[in-house]
């Protein structure tokens, strides 16, 4: 995401500005009442209009299927079954990782859209596009096609699925399979939307068939509750999205005559996102490839168990997510420009913004696992992951805070830097899950999902201080131990507390949190000045 060159960022110790980071227009003096107002109190971003828009209609595209999901999941067990929502849960996480055949050309193509400044250049990455699109269909098809062929069943639901549903799981693979494509070709096009600033658009078709891939076998599952009819209604949902997708990306870079035909580099295409391939491809699979271990070494119906609140807990990134989607554009200009101090002071302000988002949330999610799994789910649903929410509540934290240092090193221009840690990251996760997971069983693999997170939390933090992205980020890797070992008292306070005593300790813990949140990023502020 990209800002109007009419934003200006003034933030604590970038020339003689006052404390805080806001986002202002260039044409609103620093005296005014809204400014001074601002810089009274320690309160995080104040944006100007169109970022705070941008913001809010991130937040809203990621939100409402989540909402959704909370009415659909359980409806679908109802009627479904548990172990047919087990493999709906990893059907969805096969779409969300084979995300990666994209090779990274959707954060491409929304970096080049978003530089064509003229409509000649439009007419341009027009062509560009659907050239890119019919490239990824046609290597996304003959990828799904050979995973099809060679891969066994029990590779994506395990050895221990009921035998009544192997005609049924293995029709809804072969859909599942064949709609990926679509899917691929669509998160391409809205990187278009992406690159225009259409922000209304793009957000209002995430809203809709974000939401239709859980409304969709919702309803299915009330009148034919089969594998092949409930992937069949998200794969309906998915060939609908496409057609929007293309439908408002020809609006988006209109065709002019005379320009756009000319030869496509695709060998610079795919250096470019070489890196973000890497990445795309190292990092679902270690956010995902826990949900197939659990399938493989337990059951399938444990997998349910432990990927609704995994899922429960990864959508609440969403407010972190839109955070660092907003400063990355302004990380990745002060960059540009050279001006490392607005770089370092933006990292910063934005640490201590995403652990005043997630922390009081993640404290009270750790505390009121089994209340809300029970109220959603079911009390024996409550009953099999209340611990293995609570566990995933502590990696949640870290998972939000590393958003910030991630950032910043991509806003510098080093994927190369994340593709490495991911890579080395990836071998020793498979084994430290595969061992937790035979010991230990949801928990264990709960427990190791969550260790990733956060080594991989405090290793950024390490390459952003090494590489110069952020200034020395020692006292913030401190402030995360504590705000960790926050979360951890929260999470383990069902085994000695229950009842009003333990909402009582974990409000508690809540308000100290936000007290603490409030004096760091206070202090922090001031530091940064001096």
């Amino acid at each position: 995401m990209q800002l109007s060159s009419n934003v200006q960022i003034a933030c604590g110790g970038v020339g003689d500005k006052p404390l805080g980071v806001l986002i202002s227009d260039p044409g609103q003096s620093s005296s005014s009442p809204e400014m001074i107002r601002a810089f009274r109190t320690p309160h995080f971003p104040a944006m100007s209009r169109s970022t705070l828009s941008s913001f809010v209609l991130n937040v809203i595209g990621n939100v409402t299927p989540i909402l959704v999901a909370v009415v659909a999941l359980p409806v679908i067990t109802h009627f479904a079954g548990t172990e047919r929502l087990g493999f709906l849960g990893l059907a969805w996480t096969l779409i969300g990782y084979l995300g990666l055949l994209d090779l990274g050309l959707s954060r491409v193509v929304m970096r080049r859209v978003a530089q064509a400044g003229t409509a000649e250049q439009l007419a341009v990455e027009r062509d560009t596009v659907w050239r890119i699109g019919l490239v990824l269909c046609g290597f996304s098809a003959a990828v799904v096609a050979v995973i099809a062929a060679v891969a066994p069943l029990h590779w994506f639901t395990g050895r221990s699925i009921a035998p009544s549903l192997v005609q049924e799981a293995s029709t809804a693979l072969l859909i599942v399979l064949a709609t990926l494509p679509f899917s691929i070709v669509t998160g391409v096009l809205r990187g278009v939307l992406d690159g225009r600033q259409w922000f209304g658009i793009s957000n209002a078709l995430k809203v809709v068939f974000g939401s239709l891939t859980y409304l969709a076998p919702m309803l299915v599952a009330i009148w034919v509750p089969t594998l092949p009819a409930l992937v069949g209604a998200i794969a309906v949902a998915r060939i609908l999205a496409l057609a929007a997708h293309v439908a408002m990306a020809a609006r988006a870079l209109p065709a002019m005559a005379g320009v756009g035909r000319g030869v496509v580099r695709f060998g610079e295409l795919f250096s470019e996102g070489g890196w973000l391939t890497v990445t795309g491809v190292v990092s679902p699979l270690m956010v995902s490839f826990d949900r197939f271990a659990v399938a493989s070494l337990v059951s399938l119906s444990a997998a349910a168990y432990y990927i609704v609140p995994q899922d429960m807990v990864l959508r609440l990134l969403v407010l972190p997510v839109a955070l660092a989607g907003t400063v990355f554009p302004m990380m990745a200009r002060a960059h540009g420009a050279g001006d490392s101090g607005r770089h370092h002071d933006l990292g910063r302000h934005s640490f201590y913004a995403a652990l005043a988002l997630s922390l009081p949330m993640c404290i009270a999610l750790a505390v009121l696992a089994q209340p809300l799994l029970r109220i959603w789910m079911g009390a024996d649903f409550a009953r099999e992951s209340t611990n293995v929410a609570a566990v995933f509540a502590i990696g949640l934290l870290t998972n939000c805070v590393a958003q910030v240092p991630y950032s910043s090193i991509q806003a510098a221009g080093r994927a190369d830097l994340t593709g490495k840690l991911h890579l080395v990251e990836f071998p020793l996760y498979m084994a430290v899950m595969f061992a937790m997971t035979l010991h230990w069983g949801l928990l264990g693999a709960a427990a190791a999902w969550t260790l990733r997170t956060t080594a991989d939390c405090f290793a950024l933090l390490w390459i952003a201080h090494r590489g110069g992205f952020m200034r020395d980020t020692r006292r913030e890797a401190s402030v995360l131990a504590l705000a960790v070992t926050q979360t951890v008292l929260a999470a383990l306070l069902p085994a000695f507390a229950s009842g009003a005593l333990r909402v009582l300790l974990g409000g508690v813990l809540v308000v100290l949190a936000m007290a603490a949140m409030w004096r760091w990023g206070r202090a922090s502020v001031l530091w940064s000045v001096r």
